[in-house]
């Protein structure tokens, strides 16, 4: 379940060679060539072999990073518009509910976006209909724009959201940061949460909530930075 919902990685050793003759290339054209290579990184998982199921992530990230994204327009559970990359960058954003990483990302996002929100746009899209994205829109920012899913996609397919023509389908949370032309710049999965585990030399690993939410800060702060470098290249 979790490698299926919050890593979903995919094999694209030959992404940069299929890709690279092409002049533009277009995200809503990856979904189809990702999926072709699920299966192979579920294996690579089921075997224990990490560094495999690494080597189709960066392959997948290495495919994602460069296509570009529609002008497409959300409407956000107040009922407000708002375009990708219309006037300022984007930072678009996938989560649901149930997924608690997210939930994790939260604090630390809210403070991105108050120090970030005259430069960038923030958009969240829920996996979650209207009604519960509706409840859960309060835990973040204001200059947020929060948007439901008008499908649930769930079972096995869960990981998939489709708002507004913006496919998603590699599990929550995931940050695409899209510069003004519209392009991919950087994409990333996952954040810290507060947990204990038992490490390599069989001591306590603690991670407080404190620390968790100064690494998924410090994480976004990075991107967000990288992001406007980027901002209309």
């Amino acid at each position: 379940m979790i490698k299926n919902l919050c890593l979903c990685v995919a094999a694209l050793l030959w992404a940069g060679i299929s890709y690279g003759q092409s002049a533009k290339r277009l995200f809503a054209n990856t979904e189809s060539i990702i999926l072709k290579y699920k299966a192979d990184c579920n294996k690579a998982w089921d075997a224990g072999n990490e560094k495999l199921a690494n080597t189709y992530y960066d392959s997948i990230n290495a495919c994602i990073v460069g296509s570009y994204v529609g002008s497409h327009k959300f409407k956000t559970v107040d009922n407000k518009l708002i375009t990708i990359a219309a006037q300022k960058p984007v930072m678009v954003t996938v989560s649901a509910s149930w997924c608690a990483p997210c939930r994790a990302e939260i604090p630390a996002l809210n403070k991105i976006v108050e120090e970030y929100k005259d430069k960038v746009d923030f958009v969240v899209l829920f996996w979650n209909d209207a009604l519960r994205t509706k409840q859960l829109a309060s835990l973040y920012s204001k200059s947020v724009f929060v948007v439901p899913s008008a499908i649930q996609v769930e079972g096995d397919e869960s990981h998939k959201i489709s708002i507004a023509g913006f496919n998603h389908f590699m599990g929550y949370p995931a940050n695409y940061m899209i510069n003004t032309s519209r392009k991919i710049v950087r994409y990333e999965t996952g954040a810290q949460v507060a947990t204990s585990f038992q490490g390599p030399d069989g001591k306590m690993v603690t991670i407080t909530e404190e620390q968790a939410d100064n690494f998924n800060y410090k994480r976004l702060k990075e991107s967000v930075e990288f992001l406007l470098t980027n901002k209309g290249k």
